[in-house]
């Protein structure tokens, strides 16, 4: 179970690190698909923290370190950073959740995804770059070297 789960993860994390550059080439991809892109980004980063939970349970658990601190920081403020994408996606949606019936703050939610897109590529790449180890040591078992030359 714990491998299958692990697995989970990866597949989940580089789903995510895939659907990023596709999201920000809205210009290229249209609206609509940046939307539904959008919305299976959503459906992941949910995901992502249901199989994370174990953050969650340790969050107030342990000693923190000013590197814990950090990385706590960062984690609250991507969280946070997300919200506000989903939020003000949901609320600008011409296409998947057209359905809501949202009007008005149309000016509002486009200046709020702007400013959280940009500062969300600074925070995920930051949270990507603290777990880049990790990346490394998978690359080194799947093409079979352990670092020695």
């Amino acid at each position: 179970m714990k491998q299958s789960k692990q697995i989970g993860k990866r597949i989940v994390d580089l789903a995510m690190i895939v659907l990023l550059p596709l999201l920000m080439a809205e210009i290229l991809i249209g609206q609509e698909i940046h939307e539904w892109l959008g919305a299976v980004m959503l459906v992941l980063f949910l995901t992502h923290h249901i199989l994370n939970l174990g953050w969650w349970k340790r969050f107030a658990k342990g000693k923190y370190t000013p590197s814990r601190d950090f990385a706590t920081a960062l984690d609250l403020l991507l969280l946070l950073d997300m919200a506000a994408l989903c939020v003000s996606g949901i609320m600008m949606s011409g296409f998947v959740f057209r359905f809501l019936h949202i009007s008005g703050g149309m000016m509002m939610a486009r200046q709020i995804h702007l400013f959280a897109s940009h500062w969300g590529l600074i925070l995920m790449s930051a949270h990507l770059g603290m777990h880049m180890e990790q990346f490394f040591s998978l690359f080194r078992f799947y093409v079979g070297t352990n670092g020695n030359q």
